[in-house]
């Protein structure tokens, strides 16, 4: 009887510790994949990919910011 409650603790103490392992690798991977894609967004240019943004050479504009453009397209 002893041994068989050994045994059955064996396996939930081996269950348990696969579990916690599983659960570290996951979280692990979450934070490497936001991660990512977090320095995605610092990587990518102020206008979108497709889009163009021209201005005539006479204009006197040299430099606008992200949210001036924002406010000229939305």
């Amino acid at each position: 009887m002893k041994k068989l409650r050994k045994i059955f603790e064996r396996i939930v103490e081996s269950i348990l510790t696969v579990s916690g392992a599983i659960t570290t690798i996951t979280i692990l991977l979450i934070t490497v994949f936001l991660f990512r894609e977090g320095f995605g967004l610092f990587r990518s240019s102020e206008i979108e990919q497709g889009y163009r943004l021209c201005l005539n050479a006479d204009n006197p504009v040299e430099k606008l910011s992200s949210r001036q453009i924002m406010q000229i397209f939305d």
